[in-house]
C-alpha cells in the first residue's frame, strides 16, 4: 500500500500540470522558450531511457531497483524533475498569467518535496548513495 502522503504528492504534481497545460498554448511559440521546452523534454526522456523504462511517478522504491548514477544522473539526482520544471516554467512565461506562475511555484514546492523524500529512500537503501549525493546537485547541475 503506498504511503498517503506520496500519493497527495503526485496528485497535486499531476493537477498541477494538468492545469498549466489546460490553461495555455502546448508549445511555447518563442524559440528560445521553444527550444529550452525541447532541450528539456529530450533530457527527460534520456533520464528515462537511462532507468531503462522503469521509472515510478512516486517517490518509491521498486523491488529490484538499482541505483542509477550514468547519462543525466551523473549531472543531478532527479532529472526528470528538472526536465518537468524547465519545460513547465517555459510554457508559463510564454504565456505567463499569475495563476499559471503560482501553480508553477506549488509544483517546484512539491517535487522538491518528492526529492527530498527520495534522497531519504535512496540514501536508507543504498551504501553508495551518500557519495553520489555528495558530488551531484539535485536538480541543476552546479547550482542547486
Amino acid at each position: 500500500m503506498r504511503n498517503t502522503l506520496h500519493i497527495i504528492l503526485v496528485s497535486f504534481q499531476m493537477i498541477c500540470l494538468i492545469y498549466i497545460l489546460a490553461t495555455g498554448p502546448l508549445l511555447p511559440t518563442g524559440y528560445l522558450f521553444l527550444f529550452a521546452f525541447l532541450a528539456s523534454l529530450l533530457f527527460g526522456l534520456w533520464a528515462i531511457m537511462e532507468m531503462k523504462f522503469r521509472f515510478n511517478v512516486f517517490p518509491d522504491l521498486r523491488k529490484g531497483s538499482e541505483l542509477v548514477i550514468s547519462g543525466p544522473y551523473s549531472l543531478v539526482r532527479h532529472p526528470m524533475y528538472t526536465s518537468v520544471l524547465i519545460s513547465s516554467l517555459c510554457l508559463v512565461i510564454n504565456y505567463f498569467t499569475s495563476s499559471r506562475l503560482t501553480v508553477w511555484i506549488l509544483l517546484f514546492a512539491v517535487l522538491i518535496i518528492k526529492s527530498h523524500i527520495e534522497d531519504r529512500i535512496l540514501s536508507s537503501s543504498f551504501e553508495s548513495f551518500q557519495v553520489y549525493r555528495n558530488r551531484t546537485s539535485r536538480l541543476i547541475p552546479y547550482i542547486f
